[in-house]
């Protein structure tokens, strides 16, 4: 079965998925009101996640005992080494990866020729993907550690940006064939890391610092999302594709090296760890 974390990661992943395929959509029309109109939808969601913000039941934790109340707070997140390695990896997973499927693809796919009805296939492609081979890779999860699933992450996500390259250097069919692989070992990558990266940052979190540890976490994910479209318009902007994805694949790797940093830990739902210092002997 899934922890509620990992659940929670899923619509997540599928709301990317929907949003950039309907934007293709909408986009693809080529008249200057499809742009209106899009950002007209989007910010009618907006509008309308504030009356659901109230109709969705939320359960109150319990305060915390007095004698728990301040562990240390945020001094004693920054002051664990092991969670600024997996902070600094989510950041540039998400740097690397979430943020450049949503802006540099779409970017390079039109300065190659690609238009905005491709592309929506591409995201529907991705879309599918997530959702299909979600169950199945959980029970592939409970049979291989985290480190390994991390790796294994950020080889499909370099893969990806192999296969974006090289569809700039090709044509017709093959160029199509190529994106849509891509949204296809892409999304991989999303089920892969949905299950893992969030039960590592609770694993990590001593119960008292839990909602610190989260917050943190939230934090690599919103910067690794400020960055990634600042790199990538400033790189596409000069037609510079190349150097870019050559860069996220550098990029993927440099995550895979920060994974290794990672304690292992046994396969599946097995691989608990309390505390922050209980895994600091682990490592190098």
């Amino acid at each position: 079965m899934a922890q509620p974390e990992q659940e929670a990661e899923h619509p997540r992943d599928a709301g990317f998925a929907i949003g950039g395929t309907a934007a293709a959509l909408i986009v693809s029309a080529r008249h200057d009101p499809s742009y209106a109109l899009l950002y007209g939808l989007d910010a009618a969601s907006f509008l309308l996640a504030i009356p659901l913000m109230f109709l969705w039941p939320v359960a109150v934790p319990p305060a915390d005992p007095p004698e728990h109340a301040a562990d240390g707070g945020y001094r004693a997140v920054v002051s664990d080494r092991v969670f600024l390695r997996l902070w600094l990896l989510i950041a540039v997973l998400v740097t690397a990866g979430y943020a450049q499927f949503t802006s540099a693809l779409p970017a390079y796919t039109a300065q190659t020729g690609l238009g905005a009805g491709m592309l929506a296939i591409a995201f529907t492609v991705n879309m599918v993907t997530v959702t299909l081979a979600q169950l199945l890779v959980l029970r592939v999860l409970h049979r291989i550690r985290r480190r390994t699933a991390l790796l294994l992450l950020c080889l499909s996500w370099a893969v990806t940006w192999a296969l974006v390259l090289a569809s700039g250097r090709m044509s017709g069919w093959a160029a199509v064939a190529a994106v849509l692989l891509a949204a296809l070992v892409f999304g991989l990558g999303e089920t892969l890391m949905s299950p893992t990266v969030p039960p590592l940052v609770n694993e990590l979190a001593p119960e008292s610092l839990r909602g610190r540890y989260n917050g943190a976490a939230t934090l690599a994910y919103t910067t690794g999302f400020a960055i990634g479209p600042v790199i990538a318009g400033a790189l596409l902007e000069r037609e510079l594709g190349t150097v870019l994805f050559v860069a996220l694949i550098a990029a993927c790797g440099m995550a895979a090296v920060l994974a290794t940093r990672l304690p292992a830990g046994p396969p599946g739902e097995e691989a608990v760890v309390s505390t922050p210092q209980a895994v600091s002997s682990d490592l190098p």
